[in-house]
């Protein structure tokens, strides 16, 4: 991971400790994203589909703003390479899946998450 990277996810874990800061930050996001259904939905309870989750996270990615061509969207494509992210983007797209499953992901497997089926693993623990 990049420099950069590193330290936008600093950045944005750091931004998580202050809840005046926080507040701002939901707003942004929610700026970003359009009014997403799968967002506002119930969570999940004990369990859920494999199924379920890839389609929850495609609809993340759908409904992100910074993604230009929709088209391109699939679980295999490289968020940098393939959807034209950046690394804070990236950042942001792991925390709107952190909220939508609630769920929390370490900042070493944040690291790793360069498509939406690394995503699928993480929630479904299949690491």
């Amino acid at each position: 991971m990049s420099f950069l990277a590193r330290i936008s996810r600093t950045a944005v874990a750091a931004v998580r400790m202050a809840p005046a800061v926080r507040a701002a930050q939901a707003t942004q996001l929610q700026a970003r994203f359009r009014a997403v259904p799968a967002l506002q939905a119930v969570r999940f309870q004990a369990t859920f589909s494999q199924e379920d989750v890839e389609s929850r996270v495609l609809n993340i990615l759908q409904n992100f703003n910074a993604i230009e061509n929709k088209e391109n969207v699939s679980l295999d494509a490289h968020f940098i390479n393939d959807l034209g992210l950046d690394s804070l983007d990236a950042v942001e797209i792991v925390m709107a899946v952190e909220d939508e499953f609630s769920v929390e992901i370490s900042d070493q497997d944040a690291e790793k998450v360069l498509t939406a089926r690394d995503v699928v693993k993480l929630v479904m623990g299949q690491e």
